[in-house]
């Protein structure tokens, strides 16, 4: 099921692109130096496998004078799935037949076990091993000596969505604040509307008191957080139905990863897939989906 907890990193890397190159030399790979860089979400699908939309949570391209240099798969992983070290090399192969660059991938977790499993060389036989990055809360920089970020604000807001649900994460907002103090007002006011989108509620109330006490004039942020504390009264009405939406949702992922896996083996059928596409219940497809793992014709995952 996709959560909150799952599209916050996304949101917040899709509304601050110029993060991906500074996570890219964090990461010591090769990210550009010099000319005109620019960073855009090139997803798509994933795989050239018809019978499903299998997609990588996102694909950034990092331009240099306009030329594609390399490319950036985003995942975020809150729990292990070993079917997920399949289908991470499978994205970058298709990536980088596509745009014949360079093809990074970076997993980002909730935990350090979770990372841990997430980082694991991926070996393809004795010839290719795909190597994974993963960060956790615990290998990611906390930003607490905010003189350490004065020049590099985006991983100190990156910093603190990671940090977020960490108890001392009013000690990292307030050096966060810090950092935003030094930088122009629009800018500074820009980070932080993005992270009052983003952030869990605890956080978020924790930031909202820092800028109504801190010295940047953020009018214009304040603004804005009152209206959507009007507004969210009405969200609230409709949390039921966004439950459906989620489940609905969960759903169709499994369907869809069941079809791509007896795709990826070789062994699906229009009658298989169509079975499958109008299942409605989750357990099912679950159990159709371990089962397509060892089946040797689609049929055999049906029982």
């Amino acid at each position: 099921m996709v959560t909150r907890d799952h599209e916050a990193p996304i949101e917040l890397l899709d509304r601050m692109p110029e993060l991906i190159p500074r996570l890219m030399r964090l990461a010591d790979w090769h990210a550009p130096e010099d000319g005109e860089i620019t960073v855009e979400d090139i997803s798509e699908r994933a795989t050239d496998f018809n019978p499903t939309e299998a997609r990588a949570d996102r694909v950034y391209g990092v331009k240099r004078d306009g030329g594609l240099s390399a490319t950036v798969i985003v995942e975020v992983q809150r729990k292990r799935d070993d079917m997920k070290q399949r289908t991470w090399p499978l994205y970058m192969a298709s990536v980088w037949a596509r745009k014949g660059c360079a093809v990074y991938l970076l997993v980002i977790c909730p935990s350090a076990k979770i990372a841990t499993w997430a980082g694991e060389p991926i070996r393809i036989g004795s010839q290719m091993v795909v190597q994974p990055t993963a960060i956790s809360p615990e290998s990611f920089p906390k930003v607490t000596d905010s003189d350490d970020y004065e020049e590099d604000a985006e991983i100190a807001v990156f910093s603190a969505l990671l940090h977020a649900k960490k108890p001392d994460i009013e000690e990292v907002l307030e050096a966060l604040m810090t950092v935003l103090a030094k930088i122009p007002v629009d800018q500074a006011q820009g980070y932080a509307g993005v992270l009052d989108e983003v952030l869990p509620v605890q956080a978020r109330e924790i930031l909202e008191r820092l800028m109504a006490t801190g010295t940047h004039e953020f009018q214009r942020m304040n603004e804005r957080i009152y209206s959507r504390g009007i507004s969210e009264g009405e969200a609230r009405g409709e949390a039921r139905g966004e439950a459906r939406g989620e489940a609905r949702g969960e759903l169709r992922r499994q369907r869809q990863m069941t079809v791509a896996l007896l795709a990826i083996r070789g062994i699906g059928t229009p009658e298989a897939v169509e079975r499958i596409e109008s299942c409605e219940d989750l357990d099912t497809l679950t159990i159709w989906f371990t089962r397509a793992a060892t089946a040797a014709t689609a049929e055999e995952i049906f029982g």
